[in-house]
Order: structure tokens, then C-alpha cells, then sequence
């Protein structure tokens, strides 16, 4: 990397490198080099999160709103995940409107791909459902990872925040 980094500073150009590892990561910077963390999970502890003095609700007023109006999140089960079409329509409305293609293994959501463990949550608003997340179990950690997040177009305000707020408390009341 340090010879590509100085024929680039030559051509008075910068080098972008996007290490994989933590410990390429921390070699680079030992060496002068910058980092900038693209993208990161956000981890959730639910047992700190969910045992506040306030419901995490309050943060999310509009959240709040909905669930006070009748808004509901439900576990739906793979095989009503599979059969019901509104699903694939969110989803397929989802990817129509991102502005580049999907880039398969690495962003190309797949919420029907076949894990017995995959848990589906759904946000039900005045009798349809308006969005869906996917929850996929992280067993080393004791945990699960929100891989799939949609939301019908247009959807009420809040929706989202809703749905993972409520599959998080879910989930954590589930143990």
C-alpha cells in the first residue's frame, strides 16, 4: 500500500484504501494514514434500552402517536410472510426507487431467502400492513440482526420508528 499511496501522491493524487479488518485498519492509521468508518451497526443493549425511566417511545413522538391511534406491530410467521403479496409489493416498490441497482450479496435485500431461525415483524395501521422487518438471529451473541427495514410509499409518519422500536421490545420481551 505505501508504494501505491506515494505513486499516487506523484500523480498528486490520494490513495483510498477500504480495509476489511481491524487490524489492516489500525496499520494504516500507525502509518500515517486517515480513517473514516463508512457505515457501522448500531448495536441496541435492550436490557438498558428497555429499562429506562421513559419508554423509548417518547423519543419518537410521532411513533408514539401511531401506537396510541391503534398502530400495532405483530410477528407474522414465514409462510403468511411468503403468501401475503402486499410484502413482495413493498419490497419490489423499495428497490424500484433506489438510484443504482442492487448490489447482490452485498445490499440485495432478500427477506424470503429461507432460514428456519428468520423472524418476520410486521406494522399494522388501521387494518394493512405498512411495513415489515426481518430479524435474523445472532446466536454467539445472544442477539438478532434487523437485516430487512421496509416501509410501504407513501406510509404515515413515524412508521418506521415504530417498527423497530416494537420488534426490538418484542424480541427483548422473548428473551
Amino acid at each position: 500500500f505505501e508504494d501505491f499511496a506515494k505513486e499516487c501522491r506523484n500523480l498528486g493524487k490520494k490513495a483510498l484504501m477500504l480495509p476489511v479488518s481491524e487490524k489492516l485498519s489500525q496499520e494504516l492509521v500507525q502509518r500515517g494514514h486517515h480513517r473514516l468508518q463508512i457505515g457501522a451497526e448500531p448495536i441496541f443493549d435492550l436490557e438498558e434500552y428497555f429499562n429506562w425511566d421513559m419508554d423509548p417511545l417518547d423519543t419518537f413522538p410521532r411513533a408514539r402517536s401511531l401506537k396510541r391511534r391503534g398502530a400495532r406491530v405483530v410477528e407474522i410467521s414465514h409462510s403468511s410472510f411468503a403468501s401475503e403479496p402486499v410484502f413482495r409489493k413493498m419490497m419490489d416498490d423499495w428497490i424500484a426507487g433506489r438510484k443504482m441497482a442492487p448490489l447482490s450479496f452485498l445490499s440485495q435485500p432478500d427477506p424470503w431467502f429461507a432460514l428456519p431461525e428468520r423472524r418476520y415483524f410486521a406494522v399494522e395501521i388501521e387494518g394493512r400492513y405498512c411495513g415489515f422487518a426481518s430479524a435474523v438471529p445472532v446466536v454467539q451473541r445472544k442477539a438478532c440482526y434487523l437485516a430487512d427495514i421496509v416501509c410501504a410509499r407513501p406510509t404515515k409518519s413515524g412508521t418506521t420508528e415504530l417498527l423497530i422500536i416494537e420488534t426490538m421490545r418484542q424480541l427483548y420481551s422473548q428473551g
